[in-house]
């Protein structure tokens, strides 16, 4: 994208010469946990990206995270899946809610993306956003479709200070 830059960040701690050496980028991201056990991939992660961040003078961070809050207009099949979901990765549940509580009051010009589960193959180029609120029906999303959406999103200034959940 014109006049967009990344920057590669890591969950560990920022060194001084790691965050301070690259020049100020308008965002960042990174991937968070796969795995059922203790986790701060979110928190720890999150709160050096944000550090890093403010050393640097990015101000746009897109969050991925993971569209597992149930929302008024679930459907039956989507709040049992959550449920499930969730339970199984509570670890991650918890710490992924911290993060996100952090980033909304980090000061940055923060939108947290929740799909729901990610499949392989093309994108259907179709999909579903809800502001602060969930995709009703919505139980898959491709990654393709889901980052023709980030790149659409970082240059969406009526994305910033929200949850924008997503699926088809």
């Amino acid at each position: 994208m014109p006049g967009w830059s990344s920057t590669r960040a890591t969950s560990c701690a920022p060194t001084p010469s790691r965050s301070r050496s690259t020049a100020p980028t308008p965002s960042s991201s990174w991937s968070g946990p796969h795995s059922t056990g203790p986790c701060t991939v979110y928190s720890s992660g999150g709160h050096n990206v944000i550090e890093a961040m403010r050393a640097t003078g990015a101000r746009r961070i897109l969050a991925v995270t993971a569209a597992l809050v149930d929302q008024p207009n679930d459907t039956l099949i989507q709040r049992a899946t959550r449920r499930i979901v969730r339970r199984v990765f509570r670890e991650a549940q918890a710490d992924r809610l911290v993060f996100e509580r952090e980033l909304r009051e980090s000061g940055l010009d923060w939108t947290i993306v929740r799909p729901p589960r990610l499949v392989e193959g093309r994108g259907k180029g179709a999909y579903r956003m809800a502001f602060d609120t969930g995709v009703r029906g919505g139980l898959t999303l491709s990654k393709s479709d889901l980052a023709t959406a980030l790149l659409s999103m970082a240059a969406d200034p009526a994305t910033h200070g929200h949850t924008v959940d997503i699926a088809y």
